[in-house]
């Protein structure tokens, strides 16, 4: 056992060429309203963030490339996908700071329409993917505030890469 992996107070320890993929998801509060008197709502109605590891050993992509091929993925996959918005964010992290990719974007669901913001950054062999999803009518600019303090929180351990 080489290496351990952390998450929600428990600690796992991998074998030799095992590695973490480990994807978090952080759900937000359920939607207000009488809901004894509706039917039960889904958890896709509840905000939530998703933040995703891979690791590519050697690769020269930059998070800019990941972000690229996330959205042919998510163009090919998802119904009526759009681009709504894209742009940079600096992370505190590191010294120096990381420049990350962002992209917002909207697609239909069964549930409605839906509400991403990415979020794409890169730290050595190792690119994240912070994403933060909510329905298009639950405010999603207070939303987007709160998916950003999430990031803007996140501590870094190198030995955990």
């Amino acid at each position: 056992m080489s290496r351990t992996s952390q998450h929600n107070g428990l600690t796992i320890s991998l074998p030799d060429k095992w590695e973490d993929q480990t994807v978090v998801t952080l759900m937000g509060p359920k939607p207000a309203g009488l809901q004894m008197m509706t039917a039960q709502r889904s958890e896709s109605e509840q905000p939530n963030v998703v933040i995703k590891r891979e690791i590519l050993p050697g690769s020269e992509l930059t998070a800019a490339d990941f972000a690229g091929v996330q959205q042919s993925v998510m163009e090919q996959l998802m119904n009526e996908c759009q681009l709504l918005e894209e742009g940079t964010l600096t992370l505190q992290l590191t010294a120096p700071p990381i420049e990350a990719v962002t992209r917002e974007y909207s697609f239909s669901a069964p549930v409605g329409i839906m509400r991403q913001l990415h979020i794409y950054f890169r730290i050595d062999d190792a690119f994240f993917m912070f994403c933060g999803t909510a329905k298009m009518d639950m405010h999603f600019d207070s939303l987007r505030k709160q998916f950003l303090d999430i990031i803007g929180q996140l501590q870094l351990d190198r030995s955990q890469l």
